[in-house]
């Protein structure tokens, strides 16, 4: 049986965003990357994969212990919107439900 694994939580204000394009990525590698910051470090990466290569899993933990989410590259504008509206989000990787989320910080009913 498998050990139940508690979900992993980590919040951030800041982001940079990563495009790896043609030769300088093998096939069905990641074809964008959002570093998460928070403080001096990085508390998460959001990976993004080229159409075509299935996204089985929510995500897992990077070596550093960070966490990483997969999406496919179609999400790739959905994500950055919610990035660029909000002054802090949250992601959360759940490995015993099977997924990952993105939050943004909550707004008050009728803003922007």
């Amino acid at each position: 049986m498998l050990e139940s694994v508690a979900a992993t939580t980590a919040s951030f204000d800041r982001f940079g965003v990563s495009y790896l394009t043609g030769n300088s990525r093998a096939p069905g590698a990641i074809a964008a990357v959002v570093q998460c910051f928070s403080g001096d470090g990085e508390v998460a990466q959001l990976q993004f994969f080229p159409r075509g290569v299935p996204v089985t899993l929510p995500g897992g933990l990077g070596s550093s212990g960070n966490v990483v989410l997969y999406f496919g590259i179609d999400d790739l504008p959905g994500v950055l919107d919610v990035l660029r509206r909000t002054p802090a989000a949250t992601v959360v990787l759940d490995p015993d439900e099977g997924h990952g989320a993105l939050y943004g910080a909550t707004e008050q009913a009728g803003d922007g």
